[in-house]
């Protein structure tokens, strides 16, 4: 299923350039997670039909932190949590964008595959046993499910699934034993290296 995220934002300030500027890099980033992107055109800006329509074409919503000061925004928020879409926060994201790219790394290293692999429909033991080693570390390190989730673009209860199935796999399975621990080794080194990743 394609998974579709709209942009929410004040699209109040005087500079037209920066106020396009500020969607474009927070579509820019959750293109990369995999996802289409939709938000309000300026020339539409106050048309709310317009942007509710685009709402519910969406399973996300994602709020920029200028969010709360925007009269339309606020509405937006409201219609999300009415429409019981899965709301995300550019504060949020941005603070854990360190740790997401400290364990893909690690679980490149350790499997060969990238997140864009895994991020995927896909069953195959490989990309299963990729997900498993995603989802722990970044849950271990703090890393709300919901957000786990986006990156890996399941819904929240493959990411439990996983979570769960992680233990199993490293006291049983030696091939993913060996990965968990090469992972695990890989993340230690990091923070050691820099105290402020995880």
């Amino acid at each position: 299923m394609e998974l579709r995220v709209y942009i929410s934002g004040s699209t109040s300030n005087a500079e037209l350039e920066s106020v396009t500027a500020k969607f474009e890099e927070a579509k820019e980033l959750l293109t990369e997670l995999g996802f289409e992107v939709d938000y309000p055109l300026l020339s539409d800006a106050d048309n709310l039909l317009l942007r509710v329509a685009k709402i519910q074409a969406c399973q996300y919503m994602f709020f920029l932190n200028d969010w709360h000061s925007d009269r339309m925004s606020r509405i937006e928020h409201n219609i999300a949590n009415e429409l019981k879409l899965i709301t995300l926060y550019e504060v949020s994201i941005r603070q854990t964008h360190p740790l997401v790219e400290t364990v893909q790394g690690a679980v490149q290293e350790a499997t060969g595959l990238v997140l864009s692999d895994y991020a995927c429909k896909s069953r195959s033991r490989q990309l299963v046993y990729a997900r498993m080693l995603f989802a722990h570390f970044c849950h271990i390190n703090k890393m709300a499910l919901t957000q786990i989730a986006l990156y890996l673009q399941k819904d929240h209860a493959t990411i439990s699934w996983c979570l769960k199935k992680y233990d199993d796999e490293v006291k049983y399975n030696s091939q993913f034993r060996i990965m968990a621990h090469k992972v695990r080794d890989i993340i230690e080194v990091e923070k050691n290296l820099n105290k402020d990743v995880l």
